[in-house]
């Protein structure tokens, strides 16, 4: 199991839905990683985008919090899917 922590800012208000009775929160979280290359020095930075889904029925309560550009910590499992 992967545990991912992230920081970064909320893209857009946070979707609240019913899935199969079960109350799910998705929003998505934007953060910057920094590259820097050893051998010149020269740092890269580059935007990646978290997609995240809570799956408790009392979260929903906080999607009056999540919204667009509010400063989010987000820890949880990874799921990935890589797009080419």
């Amino acid at each position: 199991m992967i545990q991912l922590n992230i920081i970064g800012r909320i893209g857009q208000d946070a979707i609240v839905k019913q899935v199969n009775g079960k109350t799910v929160t998705n929003f998505s979280v934007a953060t910057n990683l920094k590259t820097v290359n050893t051998e010149t020095g020269e740092v890269t930075k580059k935007t990646v985008w978290v997609n995240c889904a809570l799956w408790r029925n009392e979260v929903g309560k906080l999607s009056e919090y999540l919204k667009k550009g509010q400063e989010v910590f987000v820890q949880g499992t990874a799921d990935f899917k890589i797009y080419k």
